[in-house]
């Protein structure tokens, strides 16, 4: 119930083009890796590092995603790919889901590789 007045309030106040700080907060959080594409980077070379316990060519393609994708925010924060006016970004109704889809099934494979390799070692 709270979590839907306060998407509520956000709306209301989405419509009305104004701010608080409740809206304000989720934005942030939600928008981190957008203003800070070096974690995105360092994620990226996480889960490429992973690729060492699991041999998963799956991994390699999530991480290298991951650094191209810190790569290309970068590039819009400096505005190489982005003439400035680029205030709603389309492009990451695209980009967020491949990401999630792939980290979860590269969480996946790694989770199940190392499962199988304890179980061995019993």
């Amino acid at each position: 119930m709270a979590a839907k007045s306060l998407l509520s309030v956000c709306a209301r106040e989405a419509i009305n083009a104004r701010e608080t700080s409740s809206c304000s907060f989720e934005r942030d959080r939600l928008l981190t890796l957008i203003g800070l594409p070096l974690l995105a980077v360092l994620f990226g070379l996480l889960i490429v590092a992973c690729f060492k316990l699991a041999h998963s060519h799956l991994l390699l393609a999530t991480g290298t995603l991951w650094i191209g994708y810190g790569i290309y925010e970068y590039l819009m924060q400096i505005r190489v790919l982005c003439s400035g006016e680029c205030n709603i970004r389309v492009d990451l109704l695209l980009i967020y889901p491949v990401l999630l889809a792939l980290t979860l099934a590269s969480l996946f494979r790694v989770t199940m590789v190392l499962w199988r390799r304890r179980r061995r070692l019993d």
